[in-house]
């Protein structure tokens, strides 16, 4: 029994690919968005509970890189890909590679250059999952980390925030975008060496695949024109947040000087 369990959860033994799985806030994505529900209100409890705040965020972190380390080493197994080829640089992927640098050796700056890929990429890719859902079984080890690692990302970002780990300052928004940049930089510069070197590994930043084809049900633009856009996009909801983010923790503590 567990061995058919193995096959099925971690190996993709039987699968075929059905479009009309895991659709946008139909059953399966629901249940995937209760589960990363019940981990968020778990790692919520136990870091309110936790004294030391930085001491519980470096366990998050060495969880998240377990986590990644699974899905590298799956990918190498179900595809028979080299390491580099197993490596994901999307926009998440490489806020994800950010995150555990940030939190296990409490790099300020970068939890700063992590902000569009943990307040914008991650819930995101939480709430359109159509990326991963469809492409593996059901409830099995991919589709269930990428909710928990996309999860964690925000959620370690956040917390941090919240605990004044670090700071984020109007006048240094432009970390961010140096962030975002370097993401974009090094997905495409991987893309052309995977390309280059044939390792079978493959890259495209917002999409784990091609261009979603709802996309042009929205703009009907050819690449590099919709990359344009949604980098443009990104920058303008990013800021959006990151003022309102700061604006919220100038209210608090503005309110409990008058208290």
């Amino acid at each position: 029994m567990i061995e058919e369990f193995l096959k099925y959860f971690w190996s993709q033994e039987g699968y075929q690919y059905d479009p009309l799985e895991g659709q946008i806030f139909q059953t399966y994505h629901l249940n995937m968005l209760l589960i990363s529900l019940v981990f968020l209100i778990l790692f919520l409890v136990i870091g309110i509970l936790v004294n030391n705040k930085k001491r519980y965020i470096q366990g998050l972190s060495i969880v998240l890189l377990i986590l990644e380390a699974l899905r590298v080493y799956n990918i190498m197994v179900i595809f028979d890909r080299t390491v580099i080829a197993a490596l994901s640089f999307h926009l998440c992927s490489i806020g994800i590679y950010f995150m555990i640098i940030a939190g296990l050796f409490n790099k300020k700056i970068i939890y700063e250059m992590t902000f569009l890929h943990a307040m914008i990429g991650a819930p995101l890719a939480l709430l359109i999952p159509s990326g991963i859902l469809p492409w593996y079984h059901v409830y099995s080890f991919l589709p269930v980390q990428s909710f928990i690692s996309h999860l964690l990302l925000s959620f370690i970002f956040i917390y941090a925030y919240h605990y004044k780990v670090f700071e984020l300052k109007l006048h240094r928004f432009y970390i961010p975008l140096i962030g975002l940049f370097i993401s974009i930089g090094l997905a495409y510069g991987m893309s052309l060496y995977n390309l280059h070197f044939q390792t079978g590994g493959s890259t495209n930043f917002f999409w784990t695949r091609d261009k979603d084809p709802m996309f042009d049900q929205v703009m009907n633009l050819p690449y590099p024109y919709y990359f344009y856009v949604l980098i443009r996009l990104l920058i303008a909801v990013g800021s959006v947040v990151y003022v309102t983010m700061i604006g919220i923790r100038h209210f608090i503590e503005h309110k409990k000087s008058i208290q």
